[in-house]
């Protein structure tokens, strides 16, 4: 496999400062050139019911940029949404609605919430499009847990959920997760699939891991994430036609993690059917510098590799990790 090689030089000295908030456990959702993040957690602690929106059409990814700066915008909607962090998103491209569930939010402080909001991206209106109800036809609330999608279907894996003492704001004991769910958000219904390995057992209780689907859509990677006090280096493959799931550690080749992980990032190249684990910033077993990251090869030979990002990305988080002082 040959090295990834843009790069692209962007003047920042423009960036409108008061636009860029930083926040934490948010989400993203992208619809052609168009990013919408929505919620997370602030510089002081407080969930956000923030959504904003950056135009990425004056860039060009080969040669120079055709914008000076790239700039978030906080457009106005219609109604009030829940303040979240730690939610998952899907974006349905058919309705061209971003649908929202779990995460820990104002109206649901243990994350509990079960309800399912939407945003149109047409007019900005917020929906909810399924009251919070306690049943087992549909997964409990909860937070961090690792999300993809396929077409217009969110694939939702673990999770915990915190239970609060009245007189203390912080969590004191959490419930970790095992069951995987699929919302199918054109029919707003959900789905319980398999969480079963080939020899029957479940898989590990997780969250803050990742989930990636491949190019073709036919199978997902589920990767690290917390279990109890020990962290994930386990990776496992889901087939979608068969729902079934098998470990595949063993089956990886390259310069892989030595060590697990949670609250990464994961993203796929899909021309390349690459995914991309940004691990800088990540909660790692041991307290040191990041590694650089991992760029893992979704084929049959499942190969892995470092210090394949593209130019620019490996710039921008450079910056960022100075920045921060890591």
């Amino acid at each position: 496999m040959s090295s990834i090689g843009y790069s692209l030089a962007v003047d920042q000295s423009g960036y409108n400062k008061e636009s860029l908030t930083e926040i934490y456990q948010h989400s993203l959702v992208s619809n052609n050139s168009i990013l919408y993040l929505y919620g997370g957690e602030d510089s002081n602690g407080y969930w956000t019911n923030r959504l904003c929106v950056m135009n990425v059409a004056g860039f060009a990814i080969k040669g120079k940029a055709k914008a000076k700066y790239l700039e978030w915008e906080k457009p106005k909607y219609n109604s009030f949404p829940p303040k979240k962090d730690g939610h998952v998103v899907c974006f349905n491209s058919t309705q061209k609605k971003m649908f929202i569930f779990g995460g820990s939010d104002n109206q649901h402080i243990s994350g509990q919430n079960n309800a399912v909001y939407s945003v149109s991206f047409d007019n900005f209106n917020w929906k909810i499009e399924m009251k919070h109800e306690e049943t087992s036809a549909r997964p409990i609330g909860r937070s961090n847990s690792a999300f993809t999608q396929v077409k217009n279907s969110l694939f939702l894996y673990g999770g915990k959920v915190s239970d609060f003492n009245a007189n203390l704001d912080f969590p004191v004991t959490n419930q970790v997760l095992d069951d995987f769910w699929m919302l199918d958000t054109d029919s707003v219904s959900w789905k319980k699939l398999s969480n079963k390995l080939a020899a029957g057992k479940n898989l590990p209780k997780l969250f803050g891991a990742s989930l990636c689907a491949t190019a073709n859509g036919e199978h997902l990677f589920l990767y690290g994430g917390s279990i109890g006090r020990e962290y994930s280096p386990e990776l496992y493959k889901y087939s979608i036609k068969s729902d079934s799931w098998e470990c595949v550690t063993s089956k990886t080749k390259g310069d892989g993690p030595k060590i697990g992980r949670e609250r990464h990032a994961c993203v796929l190249l899909t021309k390349t059917n690459e995914m991309i684990m940004i691990i800088w910033q990540a909660l790692q077993v041991l307290v040191q510098r990041q590694p650089p990251p991992l760029l893992l090869q979704l084929s049959n030979n499942l190969k892995c590799q470092r210090n394949q990002l593209p130019v620019l990305l490996l710039q921008h988080l450079k910056r960022l990790r100075s920045q921060s002082q890591l």
